[in-house]
């Protein structure tokens, strides 16, 4: 009967130390697989922003180097006409992007995909208000491509 007894202790000590290392495990490599893909840190324009002048370029800040092949870039303004395609800068986590001089004031979004370091895509937007600060009171409700253009931020697209 002892024996018995200390077998089903000996048993239930290595169950134990089982799911203990099992918990360690999954502690540890959860979150590096959670943090494995780039999110957007920063922009210029910052997301939500309103400009009164139209900016000739946008910069998108990552938390990691993106891989420019497959990373894409485009912009829409409240003309709501075909996506944009915009050229971009990489170095490092940091992307230029050249606007077009001609945006319409009203919302502006750019949307973007980019491959993270581990080689998944992420998609995102940006989206800010452009208003002409010279076209006075009603700017917005006329459109008038020209000046303007700023934001930043992250989300799906």
């Amino acid at each position: 009967m002892r024996f018995a007894q200390q077998r089903i202790r000996s048993a239930s000590s290595g169950r134990r130390l089982l799911i203990i290392a099992a918990t360690i495990c999954a502690a540890v490599i959860a979150p590096a697989g959670a943090a494995a893909h780039s999110s957007l840190t920063a922009s210029n324009p910052a997301n939500g922003a309103t400009v009164t002048s139209r900016p000739s370029q946008a910069t998108l800040t990552f938390n990691e180097p993106i891989i420019a092949k497959g990373s894409a870039f485009t912009l829409i303004d409240r003309t709501k006409q075909a996506p944009r395609p915009l050229t971009a800068k990489y170095r490092g986590a940091k992307v230029t992007l050249t606007l077009p001089a001609q945006i319409a004031t009203g919302p502006v979004t750019i949307n973007y995909r980019i491959v993270s370091a581990d080689g998944h895509p992420v998609t995102g937007k940006v989206a800010f208000t452009y208003k002409d600060a010279g076209a006075g009171a009603g700017a917005d409700a006329g459109a008038g491509p020209g000046a303007g253009a700023g934001g930043g931020g992250d989300a799906s697209y």
